[in-house]
C-alpha cells in the first residue's frame, strides 16, 4: 500500500529540518506531541487542500502547545500539489515577540508590532 501524501510530506520536512517523523506515537502529558522529533524545534506539518488562516494559525498554536519549553514552535504548511520548497514555515507573532523580542524600526529606539 502506497504511504499517505500526508505521511510522505511529514518525512520529507523531518529529513529537511534534520528530525525524524514522530509517527503513531501523538499522546503526550499535555495532550499530543509535535509531528516531527527535534531537538530545537517543534513542528507542526500540515499538508491541505485549500490553505486558510486559520489552519495554518491552528497549526502554530498546536506547535506551541505541544512542544517542549526549548523548543521553537514552527507549523509547516502546504497545499496538496505544490513543491515541498513553497511551503511555509509561520510562527505567530506573540509567540516570535516572546521568543525573540521586539525589533528596533530603523535605528530609532520604537518598536512597533502593530504597524
Amino acid at each position: 500500500m502506497p504511504d499517505a501524501a500526508w505521511k510522505a510530506f511529514e518525512r520529507r520536512i523531518a529529513a529537511a529540518l534534520g528530525g525524524k517523523r514522530r509517527g503513531a506515537d501523538t499522546r503526550g502529558e499535555r495532550g499530543g506531541k509535535t509531528d516531527i522529533i527535534h531537538d530545537h524545534l517543534a513542528v507542526e506539518v500540515k499538508l491541505l487542500t485549500r490553505s486558510a488562516h486559520a489552519d495554518i494559525l491552528k497549526a502554530c498554536r498546536q506547535a506551541e502547545t505541544n512542544g517542549e519549553d526549548r523548543q521553537t514552535p514552527i507549523a509547516v504548511v502546504k497545499r496538496k500539489g505544490d513543491q515541498d520548497a513553497d511551503s511555509v514555515v509561520a510562527m505567530r507573532l506573540q509567540t516570535w515577540l516572546e521568543w525573540y523580542g521586539p525589533t528596533d524600526r530603523e535605528g530609532t529606539g520604537e518598536s512597533d508590532p502593530g504597524a
